[in-house]
């Protein structure tokens, strides 16, 4: 009983107790971690995703700890709100737990340090994944914050050979494995509708997710003009609809259809999957995962090959000029109407070993 009562204080470690905590509840990294607890699932790890009240997607494969609320309905004080519920409501609940933990991005730096923080001084073996080293949004201070959450985890897990050089070149531990997404089943319902959507438009490229200005959008929708080159945009406005409209009504030769708000993944991936080319020109980035989503299902990644997502794209653009994305798109934005809904690629058994391997390293 001693031995016991000691061993919980010393935050002993169960190899097959793992926490993951991704407070966001829906878009590229919880979809990430939902994939990858599916994964640790599956090759015998008991496993708890952490996550919000409301996620997009649920997965009997996965057991879903819906600890953190985002308060979407509170027009009042919500940002204090939320702060307050995760640090005396999330992580007390999280530190009642033992095993490993691992957090997946960074909620806002300050939360994100007091969390592994708090994990750290109650001796838990501590994993960090902040899918992006940059912040866009942020002082130095931030920036500060973000340096000492890669520090004071156990492991800081990459994604991309980009951010393991710079993690490794700062003396940080470091881990690179695969960017792992969940794959949704399409329904033919699905496939359906959006192909009828996509044969009035005729959509020779798309551009899904959240609709932010480092994205170059309005550049995009010239290039795609210039190339005679239909273009879906597709995805909740985070700061950049009102150029994209703008840019859209000086355009009268683009044909682009906007399809603003949130979507679930499954009609994201038939997007893709029937346009059969994304475009990636971000300003920033470590990786995409629509990248990944796309070579699932058979589509051409289009990238300028900026940070990690030069390692996912099919074809490079030099530039964030319009002449240049006009040239590629001209050449490799090609839509086939009957374009065939399948998934091509899955993660194989190595990449899935790159997981186990790295949770046996941290129960060791």
């Amino acid at each position: 009983m001693i031995l016991a009562i000691t061993a919980a204080l010393r935050g002993y470690v169960d190899k097959h107790q793992i926490h993951v905590l991704e407070v966001g509840g829906r878009g590229g990294v919880f979809q990430h971690s939902l994939a990858t607890c599916i994964a640790l699932t599956d090759r015998g790890h008991e496993v708890t995703l952490h996550t919000a009240s409301d996620p997009e997607i649920e997965d009997k494969r996965v057991r879903l700890c819906r600890c953190f609320s985002w308060r979407r309905k509170t027009k009042i004080f919500r940002g204090p709100f939320i702060a307050l519920g995760f640090i005396f409501l999330t992580i007390p609940h999280l530190l009642r737990n033992s095993g490993i933990f691992w957090i997946q991005g960074t909620f806002k730096p300050p939360l994100t340090m007091f969390a592994i923080a708090m994990l750290r001084l109650m001796r838990r073996r501590t994993i960090f994944s902040p899918h992006n080293l940059f912040l866009r949004y942020g002082s130095r201070l931030q920036a500060a914050f973000m340096t000492r959450c890669l520090r004071l985890a156990n492991l800081v897990v990459s994604y991309n050979d980009n951010d393991a050089q710079e993690l490794q070149a700062a003396g940080i531990r470091q881990s690179r494995i695969p960017l792992f997404m969940y794959y949704p089943v399409i329904a033919p319902k699905t496939v359906d509708y959006w192909r009828k959507k996509l044969r009035n438009v005729g959509a020779g490229v798309c551009a899904v997710g959240q609709l932010r200005t480092d994205k170059n959008l309005p550049m995009l929708i010239q290039a795609a003009a210039l190339a005679e080159t239909p273009l879906i945009v597709m995805g909740e406005d985070a700061g950049s609809l009102t150029e994209v409209k703008d840019t859209i009504s000086r355009l009268p030769q683009a044909r682009v259809a906007v399809f603003e708000g949130f979507y679930p993944l499954e009609d994201l991936a038939a997007v893709i999957a029937l346009t059969g080319a994304v475009a990636l020109p971000y300003s920033v980035a470590s990786q995409s995962g629509v990248a990944v989503l796309a070579k699932a299902y058979g589509a051409k990644v289009i990238a300028y090959g900026i940070g990690g997502l030069k390692e996912q794209t099919d074809i490079t653009v030099g530039s964030l000029a319009a002449e240049d994305w006009q040239k590629v798109l001209k050449e490799h934005a090609v839509y086939d109407a009957n374009r065939v809904v399948e998934i091509t690629r899955m993660s194989s058994a190595s990449e899935v070993d790159s997981l186990t391997k790295l949770i046996g390293e941290m129960c060791s």
